[in-house]
């Protein structure tokens, strides 16, 4: 029986860990939470049976009770907490993806889920010899694109924007993500995959025409090229945050206690 850590209970990780407590208790078990609002833990258990689940203060205790530890609070955290699970020999899955991300000899695994893009199977094959080019446009409501550090700094008022689609960012993934850290996921998961931060391309486009977070992909190389477009339905409790990103975590959880692996 493998003991499963959740560091924070936001949209996902409510979704993670009623998935572990409902589907997956014959190999696992949810055996403590940790998250810094405490009206979000007390949710949780309002919706699930978990009598056994312990609650903690800091992601440090959940490391030091727990086989597996999934990181679903944010990009600020989720490199201490990677590196101190590595440091602890633990297994690890972390959902908010940043630059800093690798942490040299350590024993341990990371696991990163594909999240709300589609393609990265393969982008992670044709990694194996050369790519030319590896582009993504992500097209959000202008809600799910709220607090983030790059408008801010630019003087962009989020209610101006209205039904004609606006392009607010073009540039590297790596400035995508330090201007748009909560919205962004998917840029830094592909230049993990692919050929890196600084030469991923990133255009982020907004209107209130937008239904559903739409992340359009183009990958170009030795093997061809490749273009993957996928229109995610929001969480309903997060509109910064694609149902599919959830639900890929929770594939790859499923994915980490099976005897049998599909995909690259």
């Amino acid at each position: 029986m493998i003991n499963i850590g959740l560091v924070g209970c936001g949209a996902i990780g409510q979704i993670l860990g009623a998935y572990i407590a409902e589907n997956l208790n014959s190999k696992s078990r949810l055996s403590c939470i940790c998250d810094v609002d405490k009206k979000k833990i007390e949710s949780f258990f309002l919706k699930n049976s978990c009598h056994d689940c312990s609650v903690f203060n800091n992601y440090d205790e959940v490391i030091n009770q727990s086989d597996l530890i999934i990181e679903a609070a944010s990009s600020e955290v989720s490199g201490d907490i990677a590196k101190k699970a590595l440091i602890a020999n633990k297994e690890v899955m972390i959902l908010s993806v940043g630059v800093k991300l690798v942490y040299g000899k350590k024993t341990g695994n990371i696991y990163i889920p594909s999240g709300a893009v589609a393609g990265i199977d393969c982008l992670n094959a044709a990694s194996l010899a050369l790519i030319e080019k590896v582009e993504i446009t992500t097209k959000k409501h202008p809600q799910g694109l709220k607090g983030a550090p790059y408008l801010k700094e630019k003087g962009i008022n989020i209610d101006d924007i209205g039904k004609k689609e606006v392009v607010l960012f073009e540039g590297t993934a790596r400035d995508a993500i330090k201007g748009f850290p909560k919205n962004v996921n998917v840029s830094a998961l592909l230049s993990l995959a692919g050929i890196g931060v600084d030469k991923t391309k990133v255009c982020i486009m907004s209107s209130t025409s937008y239904k559903t977070n739409i992340h359009e992909v183009y990958v170009k190389g030795m093997f061809g090229e490749m273009k993957a477009c996928t229109s995610n339905e929001v969480c309903p409790a997060n509109p910064k945050t694609s149902y599919l990103a959830a639900l890929s975590a929770c594939a790859m959880l499923t994915k980490i206690l099976s005897r049998i692996k599909i995909g690259t």
